[in-house]
Order: structure tokens, then sequence, then C-alpha cells
């Protein structure tokens, strides 16, 4: 009984025949494909009808916000982009390839879209230009290209709620082409933060991805984001209410005694001492909303000091 069951572990461990995909295969697969292939002409979908109109799906992944700059209006983040379309002269029987179902190219070699961030704040340039990356072809005629970067968009400030203002920053991806057949859609869920990097001072706190005003053929990808006021709170926010209380106390002193003059000139003082220190932690944007409301708290303080003295 023993033997037997020894006997039959045997057998079933016995290596089965497996397919190794060598080198020779993928090179006679990638001469097929690309005997008569031309990357400059557009792959219109002519089986399915659509010979007018060109779909590229859209994926956004946020990895992280770096810095935003409220004086230029900057935001700068880490973000992938995966962009994925259909090519249907890129087609192939696994069967006669040693069953391979998936190459992989470089974007020079296949037609790409040209697709570009309008709202770009550096240099408008089209994906895949000068990127390494590249894309994925597989036997059905879908090819999927991935690419992370960093984007610097433009995203003008709103201050006038600061430290607890929050800020809509649209990023705008067009596709630049005269035909305009080309159209970007965006999948069911076509933004992701789940490999984020989480910023110190800013949080994502809503975003919706939509398209935007020139139709299909721009995608705008809208990221709400809310500035985290601890820092503004502990620097700015204590110390004012710390003085502000102080400050009536001097009407404890007596009224022919020199000291409360004394006290408040040191609350004055205080106060000067405190603004020239927090004044290099405001940002120096020229928003007419934040202006207005400075003038207005200077104008509050100087009344306040006006009725101390």
């Amino acid at each position: 009984m023993y033997v037997k069951v020894l006997s039959l572990l045997m057998i079933l461990n016995i290596p089965k025949a497996t397919v190794c995909q060598n080198l020779t295969d993928y090179k006679k697969l990638h001469n097929d494909l690309f005997k008569d292939y031309n990357p400059y002409i557009t792959p219109f979908d002519t089986e399915n009808g659509n010979s007018n109109e060109k779909w590229i799906k859209f994926w956004f992944f946020n990895l992280g916000i770096n810095h935003y700059d409220e004086v230029d209006g900057i935001l700068s983040l880490t973000a992938m982009t995966i962009l994925t379309w259909l090519d249907s002269s890129l087609r192939w029987k696994p069967s006669d390839y040693n069953n391979i179902t998936q190459i992989t190219v470089s974007t020079g070699t296949v037609w790409f879209p040209p697709i570009i961030l309008l709202s770009d704040a550096n240099k408008l340039e089209p994906f895949g230009s000068t990127s390494p990356s590249k894309v994925s072809v597989s036997y059905n005629g879908n090819i999927e290209w991935s690419h992370a970067h960093v984007i610097n968009s433009k995203c003008p400030a709103n201050m006038r709620k600061f430290p607890f203002d929050e800020q809509k920053c649209s990023l705008t991806f067009f596709v630049w082409e005269p035909s305009k057949q080309l159209c970007l859609e965006p999948v069911s869920m076509p933004y992701s933060d789940l490999f984020e990097t989480k910023n110190p001072g800013w949080m994502v706190q809503s975003w919706e991805v939509k398209p935007d005003k020139q139709g299909n053929i721009s995608l705008a990808v809208i990221l709400n984001i809310k500035r985290e006021p601890l820092y503004y709170n502990i620097l700015v926010f204590t110390p004012i209410a710390v003085l502000a209380l102080l400050n009536p106390l001097v009407f404890l002193l007596p009224q022919n005694s020199g000291e409360r003059i004394s006290y408040g000139m040191t609350i004055l003082l205080s106060f000067v001492v405190f603004l020239t220190l927090a004044s290099d932690k405001i940002p120096a944007t020229s928003n007419p909303n934040i202006i207005s409301d400075c003038l207005h708290c200077l104008s509050v303080y100087c009344k306040c000091c006006h009725t101390v003295v």
C-alpha cells in the first residue's frame, strides 16, 4: 500500500511539457506586425463602424502633492497617467507565435496619441515625446501606455479664507489634433490616490474628472485641495489669543500709576514684534481678497490700540 501511494505521488510530480517562448519567436512576431505598419497614420477602428472617431481611455493616479505656490499659482504634484486605445492593425493569433499574447515596444514604434497638459506651467509638449516609457501591445490590438511624471500646473490662488482656504485646481488634458477626431474617455474610476504620499501642508479633499469646455477632445482633472491649518494655528492664532487676553488687563491697573502706560506700550510692542515674525509666513500674494481682509484687520487693530492708549 505504501509503495502504491509513493508511486502515485511520483506520477503527479512528473513535470509537464511546457512551452518556452524564446527570442526568435518575439523577433518573428515583431517583424510580421511592423512590416507594413505606419506609426504616422491614425488607426481608426473601421471594423466597428467608428471610422470618424478614435476613443482613448484615460486613468489618473495621484502619487502626492509636492508643493503649492500661492504667489505664482502653481501646483506641483507627482502623478501617473495611463492611456489605452485600440489598434486593429496590430493583431495576431497567439497560436502562430508560440502562445505569445503580449509584447513591449517603444513609443515611436506605434501610433501615439498627441496629448498635452494644457494647464502646464513649464512647457507645452505632447506626452511621450521625451518619455523613455514603452507601450504594451496585446494580441487583440489593445495598447496601454503608463508614465509617471512631475506635473506643474497653473492653479490661481484664492486666499480670502487663509489659512483655512481651499483651492480648486484644474488639470486640463487636451488632444492636439487638427482633425478633432480623437476623443478622451475617462474610465469608470478615472482617479486613484492608492499610492499617494500625503503632503504635510495640503490634502486632496475631493476630485472630479469630466470633459472640459472643448468637449470630448479635452479632459479636466479637478482637484479641490485644502490647507492643513495646524501650523498657522500654533504660529499665528495662539499668540494673538494670548495677547488679546493680556490686553484688557490694562484696566485693572490704577489709573494714576505709570505702569498702566508702560504695560500698554509693552503689549503694543509685542504685537509689532509678532507681526514682523508672522509676516514672513503669510503668502505675499496680490489677491485683492486677502488685501481687503488685511486692511480690515489692521483698521480694527489700530482702533483697539487707540482705545488702550
